[in-house]
């Protein structure tokens, strides 16, 4: 796995910050007693972890995963601040979908000395969500799987799981009290 990140945040103006995360999905050292005989088991031993490119036919699906996420913001003098987030999904992500992004805006503005309003909002284009909490069936990525043949030996199967959906826009307000110092 590799992880990059890099953050500029100056106390009043422009800042943004931008990660980004690769992860290779190779595993070894699984005995193979440890799999029931004709049952579904994951991983394979040795095995890049791939699929037969059901969500896109012909192409395969592997891990390395890529994940990343960048911001743009802004901070004034008077402490008021804006947020605008992109999260990148890359292939094989934990939602079983073909790569997307999703958007993130969040301002904060302070009232008094000690009263903040916050106001945040997930998922702000209602992206890859299905308009339900439920997963829609057969449009996922390939799982791999690993079984054992009746000689014992190992060998790689897949499967398609169910794409699971992105959470709702999801929008919060809040007020933040400030204490003391």
């Amino acid at each position: 796995m590799a992880i990059l990140k890099y953050t500029h945040a100056p106390l009043v103006g422009f800042g943004y910050s931008i990660s980004a995360a690769a992860e290779r999905s190779v595993i070894n050292g699984i005995p193979p007693s440890i799999y029931s005989v004709g049952v579904a088991s994951f991983p394979v031993n040795g095995v890049q972890v791939c699929g037969n490119g059901v969500a896109a036919p012909g192409i395969e699906t592997c891990i390395p995963y890529l994940k990343g996420y960048a911001d743009l913001n802004y901070r004034w003098a008077d402490k008021t601040y804006l947020h605008l987030g992109v999260d990148y999904e890359g292939k094989n992500n934990s939602y079983f979908q073909p790569p997307f992004a999703l958007v993130d805006l969040a301002v904060n503005r302070p009232v008094t000395g000690s009263l903040d309003v916050h106001v945040s909002v997930e998922n702000l284009l209602n992206t890859n969500n299905y308009l339900t909490y439920l997963a829609m069936p057969g449009v996922g990525t390939p799982l791999v799987a690993g079984t054992l043949n009746a000689a014992g030996q190992e060998e790689q199967t897949s499967f398609t799981p169910a794409a699971i959906s992105a959470m709702p826009r999801i929008v919060r307000l809040s007020l933040r009290l400030h204490t003391g110092n």
